[in-house]
């Protein structure tokens, strides 16, 4: 699921620190720049950029989906309703039922 694909170091580990301190009917909600299957990366340009003088990485969904799954969460993405046209992406994280 997540061959070829790569995720920061900082952006796993954010997101294994987050997940514990969630209540059990809490949610997590991030927008950020996330693939959702390893064929993004076939079909346009992820990243590393620049935007701004900062570096920009694209974030490996599946892996956070993965990540959270063994842990007892579910991981779901959505298009950015704000910007729907463009690739920020909504993750939201909560307590498997």
């Amino acid at each position: 699921m997540t061959s070829g694909c790569t995720c920061s170091n900082g952006a796993l580990a954010s997101f294994a620190d987050t997940l514990p301190l969630l209540h059990p009917f809490g949610r997590v909600v991030c927008h950020d720049l996330f693939t959702t299957g390893a064929g993004e990366y076939r079909s346009g340009f992820f990243g590393p950029g620049k935007y701004d003088g900062s570096v920009v990485n694209w974030v490996n969904g599946p892996l956070l989906q993965l990540f959270a799954s063994r842990r007892g969460f579910d991981v779901r993405f959505s298009a950015f309703k704000q910007r729907p046209n463009s690739h920020i992406k909504t993750l939201t994280a909560g307590v498997r039922d």
